[in-house]
């Protein structure tokens, strides 16, 4: 990133936290900055400002995948988790969301709910949709399950879960 771009985020950065000072509960400015802080790496940051948007935009399927996705890089599995499903429970028809849980479940090797999130995301996107690379993650599973959560293609157009 240039020193230009940086010296621009630090600039944005403070405008926010200007405006939060003056208007404390106002969840866009700190679900903003969660996801400026986010993208230049300042996960704590980031994680502070996502939680306060979650509790000031409660229903706001979106402020919470983002607040999830932060709790799982900072290795907050649990929360992470709660946190999609209830995502998920405002905006079951988001793909993006889905397929965020069907990533974690690969990831935690909980196959039933890969595989269930999986279904749900085939039947939410047409065909030749575009969408995010695949997946990897490689375990010991059996020949049928593999088979069950891999099998065709899912999701994001040609994108694919692969868990062996």
């Amino acid at each position: 990133m240039s020193d230009n771009c940086l010296a621009r985020n630090d600039e944005v950065e403070k405008v926010f936290l200007d405006f939060i000072e003056q208007s404390p509960e106002e969840g866009e400015a700190h679900y903003s900055l969660g996801l400026l802080l986010a993208e230049i790496g300042k996960l704590e940051e980031a994680h502070s400002s996502l939680a306060a948007a979650v509790r000031l935009l409660p229903n706001r399927p979106r402020v919470r995948y983002n607040y999830a996705l932060i709790l799982q890089h900072l290795g907050l599995r649990a929360e992470a988790e709660r946190v999609l499903r209830a995502a998920h429970e405002l905006g079951s028809a988001d793909p993006d969301i889905v397929y965020a849980l069907a990533v974690f479940y690969v990831q935690e090797r909980q196959w039933d709910q890969a595989l269930f999130q999986a279904n749900k995301l085939r039947e939410l996107l047409p065909p030749g949709a575009p969408g995010p690379p695949t997946v990897d993650c490689p375990d010991q599973v059996s020949d049928e399950r593999r088979s069950a959560v891999t099998e065709g293609s899912w999701g994001y157009g040609r994108a694919t879960l692969r868990v062996g």
